[in-house]
């Protein structure tokens, strides 16, 4: 039996796949899986950072700082690698002002089960079961708003396709990055991405606790 696809391209070019020089952003959501993906692809050779939060996020590029100061890490950055990137879960607020600053932009956005996504983020940040519901919807529409404005090579990321049949996806990712991924890589990769390792993830309790939380509501409300 063929497998599902675990990852899904967008707006490849020839051009840009070829390009010696490529800047990758890795994003999608809060507690939405972008620290495995970017945990990925810093181990298939991606440059994200020295000195990272134990998120793999960069601190740079947090607009706290101001855009001056991300742009001028973006330059920094252009000077000292040819490829290379960043991870910030939600970065809608600046990313399409530092477009024209990125050589080469290709995009990694990570998308999660609705259920699942909406469960995380009731446990971790106490929101109620609607509130997750409409937080996650809001998020994945930021995402193809930006996609399809941009019209940028781009590869979608399950973040269940990673944990349910990893070789596969990491291999899409090894491709997309344009590295080599061999099965020893591909083996060390596993032991990353395995629910437990690199954060936990109790995937059944929290969509049954979404679950129950959003019948009890709707029960309430009828």
């Amino acid at each position: 039996m063929d497998l599902m696809p675990t990852t899904l391209p967008l707006f490849e070019t020839a051009a840009s796949s070829g390009c010696a020089e490529k800047t990758y952003v890795i994003f999608g959501g809060r507690r939405g899986g972008t620290t495995a993906v970017a945990g990925v692809c810093q181990r298939l050779g991606l440059f994200i950072g020295s000195g990272l939060e134990a998120n793999l996020e960069d601190l740079s590029f947090r607009k706290i700082h101001g855009m001056e100061h991300i742009r001028e890490t973006i330059d920094e950055r252009n000077e000292k690698f040819q490829v290379w990137g960043w991870k910030h879960p939600t970065p809608h607020s600046y990313l399409s002002s530092v477009v024209p600053n990125l050589r080469n932009p290709r995009f990694i956005v990570v998308s999660r089960d609705t259920a699942a996504h909406a469960a995380g983020m009731m446990e971790r940040e106490d929101r109620s079961a609607e509130e997750s519901l409409r937080l996650h919807v809001k998020t994945e529409r930021q995402n193809l708003d930006f996609v399809f404005k941009h019209k940028m090579p781009t590869l979608f990321v399950s973040y269940e396709k990673l944990l349910v049949n990893p070789d596969e996806t990491i291999l899409d990712l090894a491709q997309f990055l344009g590295f080599s991924a061999t099965p020893r890589k591909i083996r060390q990769i596993n032991s990353f991405i395995h629910p437990g390792r690199y954060e936990p993830v109790d995937t059944i309790g929290k969509a049954r606790n979404f679950l129950n939380q959003l019948l009890g509501r709707t029960s309430n409300t009828v």
